[in-house]
């Protein structure tokens, strides 16, 4: 790893926003650094044989994701049921489709008995490889990196792992609280008033944190075969 002790500068903050970039919607705390991690590692162009293919959800079965060359689409399947003949707050029928208020996406509308169902498929592609989001590598792990913009307008990047057993994909992210006491010890870093101030972190270091359990699991697939 002596090729991999190059030192990283990077920055970060706590933030309140929902986990959506095709491995589920978890509401949680992230973390952004100022630079791709890690730094000193292998920017892929494509995912490989390995990880591309259909996989559902093991936390909600009506999840989805398809992982292809350069992106990765979520699919999320709702539904609702309009019951004739009686009140059916938010919910609207209209011919063919249930509009539901709040929610800009019609269902379409089946009929079930004294009941319509209307089913809803959202989809999202959330990531795809380039300027936007990066795909690094390092060792047996997989670093999504995808590029936003903190409240100062600056760009930074939420990092995201990944590792893959058989058929089961795992990802994971800072999102707990309880990871930056071991992130200020391993990166020697110190945070303030929920700010972390610049500091320097290197592949090793990063590594250390992996292995500490830094990363949180935030969802689990199981790929279709």
């Amino acid at each position: 790893m002596k090729n991999m002790m190059k030192k990283m500068g990077f920055r970060f903050q706590m933030i309140g926003m929902t986990f959506a970039m095709g491995f589920g919607s978890v509401s949680c705390s992230m973390v952004e650094f100022t630079t791709p991690l890690p730094e000193v590692s292998v920017q892929e162009k494509e995912f490989p044989q390995s990880l591309q293919g259909s996989y559902s959800s093991n936390r909600n079965p009506s999840e989805s994701m398809v992982v292809q060359k350069t992106r990765v689409i979520h699919y999320q399947l709702k539904t609702v049921v309009f019951v004739k003949g009686k009140r059916n707050e938010g919910l609207t029928l209209n011919g063919n489709t249930i509009k539901e208020e709040g929610n800009d996406l019609a269902y379409a509308a089946y009929p079930m008995g004294d009941s319509i169902l209307g089913v809803q498929t959202k989809v999202d592609t959330s990531v795809v490889l380039g300027d936007k989001d990066q795909l690094r590598t390092m060792d047996d792990w997989f670093f999504i990196n995808k590029k936003t913009r903190n409240e100062d307008g600056k760009v930074t990047w939420q990092v995201f792992l990944l590792k893959k057993e058989k058929l089961v994909l795992s990802v994971y992210g800072i999102i707990e609280e309880n990871s930056i006491p071991l992130l200020e010890k391993v990166a020697k870093v110190k945070i303030e008033n929920g700010i972390v101030a610049k500091g320097n972190v290197s592949n090793a270091e990063l590594q250390k944190f992996i292995s500490s359990g830094g990363f949180s699991k935030m969802e689990e697939y199981t790929q279709k075969r």
